[in-house]
C-alpha cells in the first residue's frame, strides 16, 4: 500500500470516541463558563427594571399628593384644611384635605366690574377656563361664595387680553380680586375633599375625591407613613414618606429584593 492510500484511510476513519468525549467536555466547560456570566447579567437587568417601576410609582404618588397638599385650606375658610375621617388623631396612614380647587383651574379677576367682559390679572389664567366651563365665584379674603351655590358659564375667552364673558354679574358685580373657580358642570359642593389612604392589604396607596371616586395611585408599597406639623393645632405641613420593594429573582446579594424610598415635605400654602 502506498503513503498516499495509507493517508486517505486514515484521513476517512471519523472522530474515535475519546476524542468526542474531549470535546464535549471543552465543550461544556466553555457553556457553563457563558452562563456563569449570561444569568447574573439577566437577573442584574430584572432587578434594575423593577427598581425603575419602584421608583417611578413612588414619585407619582408624592408628585399628585404634593399638588393636592399644595391645594388643600384653599377657599376654605375656617374650616380645617387637613381633618381625619378614619377618627384617629393624626392617623400616619389616611388623611383628608378641603379644597374649593380639587384639580380645578382658578383665576382672580382684575378689577370691579359690573358688566361683561371681565378682566383677570394675568392673562394665561383665561387658559385655564375653556369655551362653556362651569365656574363658581369667591370673596378673596373671607373666602365666602358669591351667591351660594350659583354656577355660571364662561363663553368667548380671549387669553391675548385676559378676559372671557361670564353667564351672568351678580347684582352687587364682582370685585377686585373675586376668585373664579372653574367646577364640574352641576357640582353641587363648592368645598372638595381629596382623602389619601393606604391600603395596607393591596400595598395601594388610594386617592378618594368627595368620598365617591377613588383612584390607585401606586401600588407595591411596602410602608407609608404621614407626619403632621405642628403637633397640635391647625395643621401646616405634612412629611410624607413613602417605601416600595421589588420582587427577589435569585438568592444572591445582587438579585434580593431592592427596597426604595421616597420622601417630602409640603408646606400648607392656604394656611395662615
Amino acid at each position: 500500500m502506498t503513503d498516499f492510500s495509507r493517508f486517505k484511510q486514515n484521513a476517512s476513519r471519523g472522530m474515535t470516541l475519546v476524542e468526542m468525549l474531549l470535546v464535549m467536555a471543552i465543550f461544556s466547560v466553555v457553556m457553563m463558563a457563558v452562563i456563569s456570566l449570561f444569568i447574573p447579567a439577566v437577573r442584574s437587568t430584572a432587578v434594575q427594571t423593577q427598581v425603575t417601576d419602584v421608583q417611578s410609582n413612588l414619585r407619582l404618588g408624592v408628585q399628585q399628593m404634593t399638588r393636592d397638599l399644595l391645594t388643600a385650606g384653599f377657599l376654605v375658610g375656617a374650616a380645617e384644611p387637613i381633618f381625619f375621617e378614619s377618627g384617629t388623631d393624626r392617623d400616619p396612614v389616611d388623611f383628608t384635605i378641603r379644597t374649593v380647587a380639587a384639580g380645578s383651574g382658578f383665576g382672580r379677576v382684575a378689577s370691579n366690574t359690573t358688566s361683561n367682559p371681565v378682566t383677570l390679572t394675568q392673562p394665561t389664567m383665561v387658559e385655564n377656563f375653556p369655551d362653556g366651563s362651569s365656574v363658581r365665584l369667591f370673596e378673596p379674603i373671607t373666602a365666602t361664595e358669591l351667591d351660594s351655590g350659583t354656577i355660571y358659564t364662561i363663553s368667548n375667552p380671549d387669553s391675548t387680553a385676559g378676559t372671557f364673558v361670564i353667564s351672568d354679574i351678580p347684582s352687587g358685580g364682582i370685585s377686585e380680586e373675586t376668585v373664579v373657580v372653574r367646577v364640574k358642570a352641576g357640582s353641587p359642593n363648592a368645598i372638595h375633599t381629596i382623602r389619601y389612604r393606604y391600603n395596607a392589604a393591596d400595598e395601594t396607596l388610594e386617592r378618594i375625591i368627595d368620598g365617591s371616586t377613588t383612584q390607585i395611585l401606586a401600588r407595591n408599597l411596602s410602608a407609608v407613613n404621614f407626619a403632621y406639623a405642628p403637633a397640635t393645632g391647625r395643621i401646616s405641613r405634612v412629611d410624607v414618606i413613602f417605601s416600595g420593594q421589588t420582587e427577589a429573582v435569585g438568592p444572591d446579594a445582587l438579585s434580593s429584593a431592592k427596597t426604595r424610598q421616597l420622601q417630602t415635605s409640603v408646606m400648607l400654602r392656604n394656611v395662615f
